[in-house]
C-alpha cells in the first residue's frame, strides 16, 4: 500500500530520473527530484517507505516462524507461506535497491526477541536471501489464485527475474558472475512468457494496444502482480 497506494513509493521510485521535474519555483521535493542537500534520513518520504518494507519483513519473518500453528489444510498453509516468502524478497529487493547492504533480517521478534544491535549486511547477501525466498515462492505458490491481487507462481518467477537481473549490477562488464546472473535472469523471464497467455495481435488491434484497453483494467491475463 505505502509503495503503490499512496505518493510515498511512486516518489522514492521515481523521482530523481527523467520522469520528473520541478514544476514550481518552491523547489518542493527538491530533495528527491534533484537529490540535493535536504536529502537525509529525516526526509518523510523516505521514513515512511524504510518502515513499511521493514514492517512487511518483519510481518513474512512472523508468518513464516509459526507456519505450523495453525489448523488450515496443507495446500492453503503451503500457499500462504509461499506468499510469505515471496512478499519478504519483494521487500528486501526495495530495500537493497534504494539503501544497499543495511540489516537483512531474517528472524521474527516472536522467536528472537527485540534485537539491541542491528548488524549490516552485504549486497550480496540481500541477493542471496532474495533469490532463496523467490525460489521457495515460485515452488510453492499456485499457478492461479482464486482472490484476485494474490501472488502466484508466475509473479515470484517475475520477480526472481528482476532479481536476478539487478544483481548483474554487482559485477563487472564480461565477469562470469553477471553472465551467470543475465542468464538465470533470461530463463526465469522465459518461463513467465511461455506460460503466460498473452494477448495477441489480429487484424485491428495488436496485442500490446489489447494490453492497454480499459476494459482489461481490472482482469488483464497478462498482469502479475
Amino acid at each position: 500500500y505505502y509503495l503503490y497506494g499512496k505518493m510515498d513509493g511512486i516518489d522514492l521510485m521515481e523521482m530523481g530520473t527523467d520522469l520528473w521535474m520541478n514544476g514550481g519555483r518552491s523547489d518542493s521535493h527538491g530533495e528527491l527530484t534533484n537529490y540535493n542537500e535536504n536529502l537525509n534520513t529525516s526526509t518523510g518520504v523516505v521514513r515512511v517507505v524504510w518502515n513499511a518494507l521493514y514492517g512487511t519483513v518483519a510481518y513474512c519473518n512472523t508468518a513464516i516462524y509459526y507456519q505450523d500453528r495453525g489448523s488450515t489444510s496443507d495446500s492453503t498453509r503451503k500457499a500462504k507461506v509461499a506468499e510469505a516468502y515471496f512478499l519478504r524478497g519483494f521487500a528486501n529487493w526495495h530495500i537493497v535497491e534504494n539503501w544497499g547492504g543495511v540489516v537483512l533480517n531474517t528472524t521474527s521478534v516472536a522467536q528472537a526477541g527485540a534485537v539491541e544491535r542491528a548488524l549490516r549486511a552485504t549486497e550480496e547477501q540481500f541477493y542471496d536471501q532474495i533469490i532463496s525466498d523467490l525460489l521457495f515462492a515460485a515452488e510453492n505458490l499456485p499457478e492461479t489464485q482464486a482472490d484476485r491481487g494474490r501472488v502466484t507462481k508466475y509473479t515470484a518467477l517475475a520477480m526472481l527475474a528482476k532479481a536476478y537481473l539487478q544483481r548483474t549490477r554487482l559485477y563487472a562488464d564480461g565477469s562470469a558472475e553477471k553472465k551467470q546472473y543475465a542468464e538465470l535472469a533470461y530463463q526465469a523471464a522465459r518461463q513467465v512468457i511461455d506460460a503466460r497467455q498473452l494477448y495477441q495481435s489480429d487484424a485491428l488491434q495488436s496485442g500490446s494496444t489489447k494490453y492497454w484497453l480499459a476494459e482489461n483494467n481490472k482482469q488483464n491475463q497478462e498482469n502479475l502482480f
